[in-house]
């Protein structure tokens, strides 16, 4: 078994195998692979996690969850230590994820489903704090494959809705014009203007705006959106500045020297 350390501050158990995915085609990958191969990219989307979610709503009051996409349980442990959870719903589509979600030290133990999450989505369901971790999303797939699922996220006026988009891994030039008609905004020229448009579309379709947005490196952003109209905080979480976010325990050396 390996350990990891979580913020510097929690264990995250790991009782699978950790290999690496490197012949297996980019869009296939697991979350595993990157836990194996690329602890930055799991350093830098730990401290992100952390600082969207802290204090983003009553840290006092008991929330159920339901985290659709769970991975390897990195934001379910960042969940768990920033809340009170009452109710712990997980699921994966990919079968070593759910080994692992199943087998390791969350407390309290979630519940683990082996779903897909288009599928799931489209269930009742009244968690209190919402999360969708998409692997590849921006507001053209929510706007098309993700549309009913991600809508129904807000029928139940849940407290909190977190999710994932990768549209500032390309430049804005590529798709900011389509990003501007489905926005209803005059022009999408940087990711600034694109965060903004998006949450005030939010608002006008669901009553909510987002609150924070966290910068994981180059490749994706962290929307936390929450009711009523809000001005956006944001924040960018460099590679090279949050190294320490992820690690096996003995092996600090090791990950740290992956850097230079």
């Amino acid at each position: 078994m390996k350990i990891a350390k979580v913020c510097k501050e929690w264990d995250l158990n790991f009782n699978i195998e950790l290999k690496s995915e490197e012949d297996t085609s980019l869009h296939s990958r697991s979350y595993i692979h990157y836990a194996a191969q690329h602890t930055e990219l799991v350093a830098c989307k730990s401290w992100a996690t952390k600082w969207l979610l802290e204090d983003i709503v009553d840290s006092t009051k008991e929330y159920n969850v339901r985290e659709y996409m769970a991975g390897i349980g990195v934001q379910t442990c960042i969940i768990q230590n920033l809340f009170k959870v009452k109710k712990h719903i997980v699921s994966e589509l990919d079968e070593g994820c759910v080994e692992h979600l199943s087998n390791t030290n969350f407390d309290p133990k979630p519940e683990v489903r082996f779903e897909n999450a288009q599928e799931s989505l489209m269930e009742d369901d009244s968690s209190n704090l919402k999360f969708l971790d998409l692997p590849n999303s921006s507001i053209l797939q929510i706007e098309k494959k993700w549309k009913d699922g991600f809508y129904k996220l807000f029928d139940s006026n849940p407290e909190l809705v977190v999710w994932t988009d990768t549209s500032v891994t390309y430049p804005m030039s590529l798709h900011g014009e389509k990003y501007s008609k489905l926005l209803s905004s005059p022009s999408i020229n940087n990711k600034e203007e694109y965060v903004d448009s998006y949450s005030k579309w939010l608002y006008n379709k669901f009553g909510y705006s987002i609150g924070r947005a966290a910068f994981r490196a180059r490749n994706a952003v962290y929307f936390a959106a929450i009711p009523g109209d809000h001005k956006t905080e944001s924040k960018s979480f460099p590679v090279k500045e949050t190294e320490d976010g992820f690690y096996f325990i003995g092996e600090e050396r090791k990950t740290l020297d992956s850097f230079f």
